[in-house]
């Protein structure tokens, strides 16, 4: 259940039903049918919600009552909103949102919900979920330390993941991830970054 001190947003998540978003294309379809008045009460709320920092509070509320699985509503409705700011952003370029004050990575991380995998890649998420503690960087640095602490049993095991990629095929999981969109869930997410590892591993089989 929401707090009284996050009344406001449960609110604007009802009346923007971001619990139903899903698709980057939902996200952007959602901002670019806003009319002007409702931007205009949306960006009041946003600089009020910056203002008044109120992610804190949803931090807090979000370690306490958040990380099931699969999602409540009202964790989800929250958490789109803040990947409906972004899109407001892309699609209205205007302030206060172009100034990405509320932004998705200042929450408490996901829980992920494997269930939107489908069944033939869920040999992934394991590996997907273990390997994002590496949060693969694409630079010289960032790979090197892949390198450096990759155990002997982590890189056995990413061979074997590697194996049913090719088996697959890497661009099923690519449009997979690219389809529900890296920024709007953090399974999508872990996966892309696992493909980043295998690449460094000189594991790719694609």
């Amino acid at each position: 259940m929401i707090p009284d001190s996050l009344k406001q947003w449960e609110h604007w998540a009802a009346r923007l039903r971001t619990t139903s978003l899903f698709y980057p294309e939902e996200f952007r379809a959602t901002a670019n049918n806003m009319s002007e008045d409702m931007f205009e009460e949306l960006a009041c709320f946003y600089v009020k919600a910056t203002d008044e920092k109120h992610v804190d509070s949803i931090n807090a509320w979000l370690r306490e009552a958040g990380g099931t699985v699969p999602m409540s509503d009202d964790e989800k409705g929250i958490r789109n909103l803040f990947q409906l700011f972004r899109h407001v952003s892309g699609v209205w370029g205007r302030l206060p949102f172009t100034t990405n004050a509320l932004d998705s990575t200042q929450l408490v991380r996901p829980v992920p919900d494997w269930s939107i995998l489908p069944a033939e890649m869920a040999f992934l998420a394991e590996s997907a979920e273990e390997c994002y503690e590496f949060e693969y960087v694409f630079s010289d640095e960032g790979r090197q330390h892949i390198k450096d602490v990759v155990s002997p049993q982590q890189l056995a095991q990413l061979s074997l993941v590697a194996e049913g990629v090719k088996r697959i095929g890497y661009p099923t999981i690519r449009e997979w991830w690219k389809r529900i969109g890296t920024h709007e869930h953090i399974e999508a997410r872990m996966v892309f970054n696992l493909m980043g590892v295998l690449a460094v591993l000189e594991l790719q089989c694609w």
